[in-house]
């Protein structure tokens, strides 16, 4: 199964202080041999609302990364989960407007403890749990770029500029 490809992608100089640093990650689990991702779908006012997304978010000052999305999932979805189960998945650029500019970090976690629920109603209509033949790929940007790399084997550590605005 071909999942396409991320769109637009091209190498870029971005200065250091316009940036943001934010990370997703892809969850998974395993059921009777099948493969499920969780996404979330977008608050209808949110950026990207009505789309489904990875859980993530942005990193607070004296964080690491995966400190980063350790905290987004227990804030997010209450899940815990432990430093050494974040796995890198792949690294891009992403200009969002005109002068907001993130460095994405995409991560694949597949163990944790708690059940995943949705604890941000305001920001998150509903989490699902999606095969990976019905995963939705018209999906919030930042997440389409961790998801179709993890889907085509392939991982990312240059840095690459995803412009969804093209």
């Amino acid at each position: 199964m071909d999942f396409g490809k991320q769109n637009n992608l091209n190498v870029v100089s971005l200065k250091n202080e316009e940036r943001t640093n934010a990370c997703n990650a892809i969850i998974l689990k395993e059921e009777d041999g099948k493969l499920f991702f969780l996404l979330g779908l977008r608050a209808k006012h949110k950026s990207g609302g009505g789309q489904w997304g990875l859980v993530g978010g942005t990193q607070c000052k004296q964080e690491t990364m995966e400190e980063t999305i350790v905290r987004e999932l227990k804030e997010e979805i209450g899940i815990e989960v432990e430093l050494e189960d974040v796995k890198w998945n792949n690294f891009f650029q992403c200009i969002a407007t005109e002068n907001v500019h993130f460095d994405h970090h995409g991560f694949v976690i597949t163990k944790w403890k708690g059940e995943p629920r949705n604890l941000e109603e305001d920001k998150c209509d509903m989490i699902k749990w999606f095969s990976k033949e019905e995963l939705p790929l018209d999906n919030f940007f930042v997440s389409k770029g961790n998801l179709i790399n993890f889907l085509n084997n392939k991982s990312y550590d240059e840095k690459t500029n995803f412009n969804y605005k093209k």
